[in-house]
């Protein structure tokens, strides 16, 4: 059993979805939403990031977590390496995801106690299976309710339109890859 359950809130369609879900009851509540902040999001998704922190204060007395790299923002340290961004480059997602939201879960848990310690629910949706991974520390084990749910792509669409309509959720992804 683990000891914490979290989102790995990315601000765009499904992992919004997942909290929504979570916020009407369908899928279990989170110890925390965590906000990878790479420095170069696109402001719709950093306002559907800024709705769900306030949402998790107001309504849901959930924690809402950002967590950065220590250093320099994603573009910068690309134009400091002389690199060009591309979407193809896992190590963005790692280096200022990923490795950001571990040390968090570290900060947070009682490392004393048997292993997994937490779960860190992904919105991966059935049409890209392909993505599923499972954690590369033994700490932390990755889960997928969209895809337990067998939900696509156009079914967090759908939700959202029907539920949320007042929220504009679109694709997230750094401003600068294509």
């Amino acid at each position: 059993m683990t000891q914490i359950r979290v989102l790995s809130l990315g601000g765009g369609m499904q992992s919004t979805c997942m909290y929504l879900l979570t916020r009407d009851g369908k899928l279990p509540k989170y110890d925390y939403v965590i906000f990878a902040d790479t420095g170069s999001e696109q402001d719709h998704t950093l306002e559907t990031v800024s709705w769900i922190q306030e949402d998790c204060q107001d309504s849901m007395d959930t924690d809402f977590i950002t967590v950065r790299k220590e250093g320099l923002p994603l573009y910068q340290q690309y134009m400091e390496d002389g690199r060009v961004p591309k979407v193809s480059d896992p190590r963005c997602t790692d280096k200022w995801k990923i490795r950001p939201i571990q040390k968090f879960i570290r900060s947070v848990v009682d490392e004393e106690l048997p292993k997994p310690w937490a779960e860190m629910h992904l919105g991966i949706t059935c049409d890209e299976a392909h993505r599923q991974r499972e954690s590369h520390v033994q700490y932390l084990q990755n889960k997928f309710p969209l895809i337990e749910l067998g939900w696509t792509r156009n079914h967090c669409k759908a939700y959202l339109s029907t539920e949320y309509s007042q929220l504009n959720v679109n694709k997230s992804g750094c401003w600068h890859c294509h």
